[in-house]
């Protein structure tokens, strides 16, 4: 082959290459994302069959949703968002540096710049926490409230934390995005529903899920479940991390321009996203908080 040919070949092949990789990886998400509906649409099944439409699950779900309103804005919404292109960038920036630099010379910029994103985002998602159970305190002990609404605060204090086991987990997989694997993050969702589908189980053969007592107390361990199954979701990434090359290190300086440049562009990002976000909030909230009776987590 002439070198004319080897020119025009090597492109092709690339492009080619290329492809399969998308379509496989496009594969691969759409199987675990198959995979998570289903189990999910399990997970509902099941719990409706021990709990039944009453306050007590519509309290819990209304709970639920707190921390994953936190989820879709910061987590998989506008942090997320800004963060991969620009990290995209300095992984393609490292990887063209000279190789003479060694691996770790090579890829420290890029590295450098997630370690603090992320840093900056757990300290910000701890901040939030920490306000929102503030809040969340205040709001128990100087009002009184109906017994599901009062549900609803409770479980809510309980579940905050995962605010910032589900963001951060979201967070490391779009690093994992960036460096093409997929599967790992893709498997999270399956593994929250795997653990509610678990301790719904145990609660079922422990309690009398008729009596609305046991029912409260069985909702508590799925509050703790969800903490749980947060935590199972950020260790399933470690592996693919280190693989990648990711090292996660406490750095006190995290304000560095990178993240000044991420923060910006989060700004109007998180604008738009929250606007959405709050709507669905207030949707539930008001469900919530104006029926007379079970069934409104439906609507």
């Amino acid at each position: 082959m002439s070198d004319d040919a080897a020119i025009l070949t090597g492109p092709r092949v690339k492009s080619c290459s290329a492809a399969r990789s998308f379509v496989s990886h496009a594969r691969l998400i759409g199987a675990i994302t198959f995979v998570s509906r289903i189990v999910g649409l399990l997970r509902e099944m099941i719990a409706f069959r021990y709990f039944g439409d009453t306050g007590v699950w519509a309290a819990w779900k209304v709970a639920f949703t707190v921390p994953n309103l936190f989820r879709k804005l910061l987590g998989e919404g506008a942090l997320t968002g800004a963060f991969v292109p620009l990290y995209a960038q300095a992984v393609k920036r490292d990887e063209q540096a000279p190789e003479g630099g060694g691996q770790q010379a090579r890829h420290g910029s890029a590295h450098d710049f997630a370690a603090a994103a992320v840093n900056l985002l757990a300290g910000l998602l701890l901040a939030i926490t920490l306000l929102g159970e503030l809040v969340l305190l205040g709001l128990l002990v100087l009002f009184e409230w109906s017994p599901n609404n009062l549900l609803v605060l409770r479980f809510s204090v309980i579940m905050l934390p995962y605010v910032t086991l589900v963001c951060l987990t979201a967070f490391l997989g779009g690093i994992l995005q960036v460096h093409h694997r997929f599967g790992a993050f893709a498997f999270t969702a399956v593994v929250l529903n795997l653990c509610l589908i678990v301790i719904i189980a145990i609660v079922a053969k422990t309690f009398d899920l008729t009596d609305r007592a046991q029912q409260i107390t069985a909702a508590y361990w799925l509050c703790g479940g969800v903490l749980l199954a947060g935590v199972a979701q950020m260790l399933i990434l470690f592996p693919s991390l280190r693989a990648a090359g990711f090292r996660f290190r406490i750095m006190i300086r995290c304000w560095t321009p990178a993240v000044k440049r991420l923060m910006l562009l989060t700004l109007p990002l998180a604008g738009g996203a929250g606007v959405l976000q709050i709507g669905v909030m207030l949707d539930k909230g008001i469900g919530q908080f104006l029926a007379a009776g079970p069934g409104y987590q439906t609507l």
